[in-house]
């Protein structure tokens, strides 16, 4: 119950719609080189490398999965920048992001800039190396007079941006009533390293991006087993809970790093046939199936320059596959805005996959009688309740990347129900639904979708006594189907009015606790959850999450 109140507060987190900036036409591949590092506050050592068995391998896989993503080339630097890196950072004491960035960039990103500035790497990079022979003889003899190696001379010769995830905070927040979290705060730093006119080599920041995970310990998990893709492994409680939360944070970096503008997938459109479109990326840029686009227009301002505007919007249909043929492109759907035309940009949207619903209704049919609630000589309510005022939140994990059917859901949801009944005692009366389902979605800005499902139902009547405290519980396994019809305010929100039927199952479980033991269990007979639904909601496609919501599928994705 409390785990199901925290999950309910934390559906509250939303993040702003990204806008379109540095349109280019085209996605240029970067070259990216890895720290193979994370930089940990001094404050936070402890919990993280002592009390936590906080898995820093494990941690450094998920980042690995999230943030080097397929559109970007990797570079290895040499292991003895890194270690200059590291050794220096870890004597100080007291530090910030600000101060990270300078210690990174005296020495790295110094070194690199070292290597790049010197005259002959600069002829050499103005040059190009088209032949790949005078190239490796270029590196076989410059690179003695650095010290490294031909392959680490290439790398620096070819690094353009580098990395550092880093966590600020991580600890474990006690609490009174048993629902202990862990939490990791942190983010990530890029710099890119730059090359003017006159060849000289210098490096910017482009991107400090901050985010936060956290996650419940289940203290009744005795041994379980935490998988990723097709890794697994044995956890205890609190190294489940830490995992589920380095998940969480990872993902919400690749959200970050894939909102930076460089970063941005972007493609002119070169097929059109109506509101099909045909743009030149595709699997070899990590596309997958219903992503979104912006589609940019451009029109002349009042200098006669070529101004980019936000023109319409389009859902990934059909994935180019040009990892195995350069020559295969990728097709969506124009679903909002002005009709595209060719020469008109693509540009990402980056999202989780993960939308978050949250409705308001009715449900009316439900049996909730005054023998339903009472115990040992109490009245319980006043009369029988048919009728509840519902709250729902529903996170819906899009399985079109992994099964390749466009717009169907594995769906979580919480609903709470507020039975209208009156009570001549003093006692609060609700219904708690979690259920899983499948929702199958059709058409565009305008559209409809259809889920079933099957949960639990728990009606909960406590009694606020002057000695005792009482609680009445029902449990019951319920079915439901919904429909829904929805409009897109814009790509990442929609309202929508929906209806449903649920059947309620008879109770399996009902019992009374007085002041924490079971005595007689209350009257279940006749007792029903079902009914039919009314209502209207609000979805907002997530750009982050704090918590991890079927992360396990994300190394699944393949369409």
């Amino acid at each position: 119950m409390r785990k199901t109140l925290l999950l309910l507060a934390l559906m509250c987190c939303l993040v702003s719609v990204p806008l379109f900036a540095n349109v280019q036409g085209s996605y240029t591949r970067k070259s990216i080189t890895a720290l193979d590092s994370v930089w940990v506050f001094p404050q936070s050592r402890r919990l993280v490398h002592n009390e936590w068995a906080f898995d820093m391998d494990r941690f450094k896989m998920f980042l690995e999965h999230y943030i080097e993503l397929p559109r970007f080339d990797y570079n290895e630097i040499p292991d003895s920048l890194k270690r200059s890196f590291s050794n220096k950072a870890n004597s100080l004491y007291d530090i910030d992001i600000y101060n990270l960035t300078h210690l990174l960039e005296t020495t790295v990103v110094q070194e690199i800039v070292s290597v790049l500035n010197d005259p002959d790497i600069q002829e050499a990079r103005k040059r190009n190396f088209k032949d790949e022979a005078s190239f490796q003889t270029f590196a076989a003899t410059k690179a003695k007079s650095f010290g490294y190696t031909s392959d680490e001379l290439a790398t620096l010769f070819n690094s353009a941006y580098i990395y550092l995830p880093f966590i600020s905070s991580a600890y474990v927040q006690r609490s009174e009533e048993g629902l202990d979290t862990v939490h990791i705060n942190g983010g990530v730093i890029w710099w890119k390293i730059e090359v003017d006119e006159q060849g000289r080599t210098s490096a910017r920041e482009v991107l400090t991006a901050t985010t936060w995970a956290m996650s419940v310990i289940d203290y009744d998990r005795v041994v379980h087993q935490f998988s990723f893709g097709e890794v697994s492994w044995y956890v205890n409680p609190l190294e489940y809970a830490v995992s589920d939360a380095m998940v969480a944070f990872a993902r919400n970096l690749s959200g970050k790093t894939r909102s930076l503008d460089d970063f941005k997938l972007q493609a002119q459109i070169v097929e059109t046939s109506g509101r099909r479109l045909g743009f030149p990326i595709g699997r070899n840029e990590g596309v997958h199936l219903d992503d979104g686009f912006y589609i940019i227009g451009f029109r002349e301002d009042s200098a006669g320059n070529a101004v980019p505007y936000e023109k319409g919007y389009a859902r990934v249909t059909m994935t180019g596959w040009n990892d195995f043929d350069p020559t295969e492109i990728t097709y969506a759907r124009q679903i909002m805005g002005s009709r595209a035309s060719l020469g008109d940009v693509m540009m990402e949207n980056p999202r989780l996959g993960i939308d978050l619903g949250l409705t308001a209704g009715l449900l009316v049919g439900t049996r909730i009688d005054p023998i339903h609630t009472r115990y040992s000589g109490t009245d319980g309510i006043d009369a029988t309740s048919t009728n509840q005022i519902t709250l729902n939140a529903r996170f819906a994990y899009n399985l079109a990347p992994i099964v390749n059917v466009s717009q169907l859901f594995v769906t979580m949801d919480v609903g709470v129900g507020f039975p209208l009944a009156d009570s001549s005692v003093d006692a609060s009366l609700n219904v708690l639904s979690p259920y899983l389902g499948v929702t199958k979605a059709f058409g565009g800005r305008i559209y409809a979708a259809a889920t079933v499902g099957a949960g639990l139902d728990i009606v909960t009547i406590d009694y606020d006594e002057p000695l005792d405290e009482v609680s009445i519980s029902h449990r019951a396994f319920g079915l439901k189907a919904e429909v829904e019809v929805g409009y897109l305010i814009n790509p990442n929100l929609k309202v929508s009015l929906y209806g449903g039927y649920k059947l309620g199952l008879s109770p399996y479980s009902s019992k009374t606790e007085l002041n924490g033991s079971h005595v007689a269990p209350p009257n279940s007979d006749d007792l029903q959850l079902g009914g039919v639904s009314a209502g209207i909601g609000v979805t907002y496609s997530l750009g982050s999450l704090p918590i991890n919501i079927f992360g396990f599928l994300d190394p699944l994705k393949q369409y």
